[in-house]
């Protein structure tokens, strides 16, 4: 009896000390994360989630500047005269011509596409037409239109004044045709995100997955919703030649302008999951505009398969 009631006893002890575990484990999982434990990947998110702000809610990714190719906006000029060829065939003589990108007193034209384009500089001033032609010399064996008839056509002015020039035209990387979006401009090849999917996983290295495919319709879908449409902010196109671009709204507004400075230490928990998978933290910040007006924003946090993402905006 004695060794059953000794038994009896420890098997209490035992249960209580079990059930005294059982509390401070329940406490220990309930108690909210220490910011210590959370603080490098707190900030390495802040930090780096401003690049990718600016991709999604900023200026965005560069983009090719909107430029069309002249030549596709080529004109033929019909001078009135005729000659004939080597075979007797008379030709009415005609200048194809454009109006080159660098500026537009320089047109560009030939009597025949067999040949090179020439160029010829244009002017309503005598004196500025005497300062050009002191910088080049004449240039020899050039069919180029005679008398101001021509050049007034283009301008639609008469007393134009021209001299041919040796003129190289600016290198221009991308252009633009008829056929492409005009609320849309290529994001440049050498831009570092240049598909939706890229965007899309670099975004969730930084933001979770839930909030980011919150976002996924107004980014790379567009809205529709009572007569109302917002456009998506980055949509993927087929050129005519069938390659696949990645391009970007020119018509969205950035939500911010400047890069918000943070106090890393006035951060602090303010709120928290009883899962220990979610906290909120408060932190105090400024713009560099106006570095006297400090702000507390507040960031949430979630943890998502062991590592913590933003699960909030950080701009």
């Amino acid at each position: 009896m004695k060794f059953s009631k000794t038994k009896r006893i420890i098997t209490l002890i035992l249960a209580l000390v079990i059930l005294v575990g059982a509390v401070f484990a329940i406490r220990a999982c309930s108690a909210p994360p220490k910011y210590e434990e959370i603080e490098a990947r707190f900030k390495e998110l802040m930090e780096k989630s401003y690049d990718l702000n600016v991709i999604l809610f900023g200026e965005g990714l560069p983009t090719y500047e909107r430029v069309s190719d002249p030549r596709d906006s080529l004109k033929v000029y019909n001078t009135g005269e005729f000659y004939t060829d080597e075979d007797g065939t008379e030709h009415q003589r005609k200048f194809w011509y454009y109006t080159t990108l660098d500026e537009d007193k320089v047109i560009a034209f030939r009597d025949s596409y067999l040949k090179d384009f020439s160029y010829a500089y244009v002017t309503d001033s005598a004196e500025a037409l005497d300062s050009v032609k002191a910088k080049f010399p004449p240039i020899e064996g050039v069919s180029a239109p005679e008398g101001s008839e021509f050049y007034s056509e283009i301008y639609n002015k008469d007393g134009k004044l021209a001299y041919l020039v040796p003129f190289v035209e600016k290198k221009v990387d991308f252009y633009y045709s008829a056929a492409d979006p005009k609320n849309y401009d290529y994001v440049r090849n050498d831009a570092p995100y240049r598909t939706v999917d890229s965007i899309k996983t670099y975004a969730e290295t930084l933001y979770s997955q839930n909030y980011m495919r919150s976002l996924y319709s107004s980014l790379f879908d567009g809205i529709a919703s009572g007569g109302a449409v917002m456009n998506a902010r980055y949509v993927e196109h087929t050129r005519s030649d069938n390659t696949v671009w990645l391009t970007q709204s020119n018509t969205y507004e950035s939500l911010f302008s400047e890069r918000r400075v943070y106090l890393y230490d006035t951060a602090e928990i303010i709120k928290w999951g009883s899962n220990r998978k979610f906290v909120r933290i408060s932190i105090d910040s400024y713009l560099p505009s106006n570095p006297q007006k400090i702000e507390k924003i507040e960031v949430n946090l979630v943890l998502q398969d062991g590592v913590w993402y933003l699960d909030s905006p950080t701009f």
